[in-house]
C-alpha cells in the first residue's frame, strides 16, 4: 500500500512538472505569434492575440503576491528552470545596444567615436556588459557609462565634455523584413561626463 501511494505521488509530481513545462512553452509560442514575430498570416496573429489574453487572465501572476498558489507555482517554476521560456532557444534576434561617444572640444569642434577594443574577445565582453547594464535605468547603468566615458576622456585629453549615447538596434519583424524594412536605431539614454581637467572651480562665496 505504501509503495502504491509513493508511486502515485511521483506520478502526480511528474505530471504537474510536465504540465508546467507545457503551459510555459505554449504561452511563449502563442505570445510569439501574437507579437508578430513570425511570418504567419494576420488571421492567425489575431487569434493568437485573443488566446494570449485568455491565457494571461488565467495566469497565477494575476493573483495577489501574498497568494499561496501564486508563490508555490512561480517559486517551483523558478527553482526548476521552467521559467526560461521557449524563445530562449528560438531563432529570434533580440535588440542589441550600441554606444557612441559625442566628444566636445574647446574650439566647439564635435567628434564621434565608438568604444575601442583590442581584440574580438574584448569586444564580445564589452557588448555583453553594455547589453546587461545599459538597458534599464539605475546605478549600475550610470557606473558603467561613467567608466566608458572616462576611458574615452583618457583617449581625448583635450575634451571638455563627453556625452555617452545609448541606442538600441531594433530588427524588423519577419513580415516587415520581407517588404524590405531595414534595422533601425532607437534612442535609449544618454550620460554627460565632464573630465576633471575641464571642470571650472566654483568661485562663488
Amino acid at each position: 500500500m505504501f509503495h502504491l501511494r509513493s508511486r502515485q505521488f511521483w506520478v502526480a509530481g511528474l505530471t504537474a512538472h510536465f504540465l508546467a513545462i507545457a503551459a510555459v512553452s505554449c504561452w511563449d509560442i502563442v505570445n510569439l505569434v501574437a507579437d508578430r514575430r513570425t511570418i504567419l498570416p494576420q488571421v492567425v496573429v489575431r487569434r493568437a492575440s485573443r488566446i494570449a489574453q485568455m491565457m494571461k487572465s488565467s495566469s497565477p501572476r494575476q493573483l495577489p503576491r501574498s497568494n499561496v498558489l501564486r508563490q508555490t507555482v512561480i517559486g517551483y517554476c523558478h527553482a526548476a528552470g521552467i521559467d526560461s521560456p521557449y524563445t530562449f532557444f528560438a531563432p529570434n534576434v533580440p535588440e542589441s545596444l550600441k554606444i557612441v561617444f559625442e566628444i566636445q572640444f574647446p574650439n566647439k569642434r564635435v567628434s564621434y567615436e565608438l568604444p575601442q577594443v583590442q581584440s574580438d574577445t574584448e569586444g564580445l565582453r564589452l557588448s555583453a556588459l553594455i547589453d546587461q547594464s545599459a538597458a534599464n535605468p539605475g546605478p549600475w547603468r550610470d557606473v558603467v557609462l561613467q567608466m566608458l566615458a572616462a576611458g574615452a576622456a583618457d583617449n581625448n585629453p583635450e575634451a571638455t565634455r563627453i556625452r555617452v549615447v545609448v541606442a538600441a538596434l531594433t530588427f524588423p519583424r519577419p513580415d516587415d523584413f520581407l517588404i524590405g524594412t531595414k534595422p533601425s536605431y532607437n534612442f535609449v539614454s544618454s550620460y554627460d561626463f565632464i573630465p576633471a581637467e575641464a571642470r571650472v572651480p566654483d568661485r562663488t562665496e
